[in-house]
């Protein structure tokens, strides 16, 4: 399980994607969000809908997931299904 953890947040260190807030989208940690305290001012990094980017019932969310389990079951890359 650590190993797991060094991966996952030595990852950031060679990510080009800008920092985006999963509560409103914007480009802060969420530390650092004027609205982190008020969900009803959540808006999706992903979809623009109002509910914060960590919500599993967002549609993108969904889509991805599904992607994604193709990719373990047919073997075929992200990019491939994005094709």
């Amino acid at each position: 399980m650590v190993d797991v953890v060094l991966i996952l947040s030595d990852f950031r260190f060679y990510c080009k994607w800008q920092v985006r807030c999963v509560r409103c989208g914007k480009g802060h940690n969420l530390k650092d969000c004027p609205v982190k305290d008020n969900p009803a001012q959540a808006v999706c990094a992903n979809c623009k809908c109002q509910h914060s980017a960590a919500f599993k019932g967002c549609v993108k969310y969904q889509e991805v997931s599904k992607a994604l389990k193709i990719t373990v079951v047919d073997k075929v890359s992200y990019a491939q299904l994005q094709r």
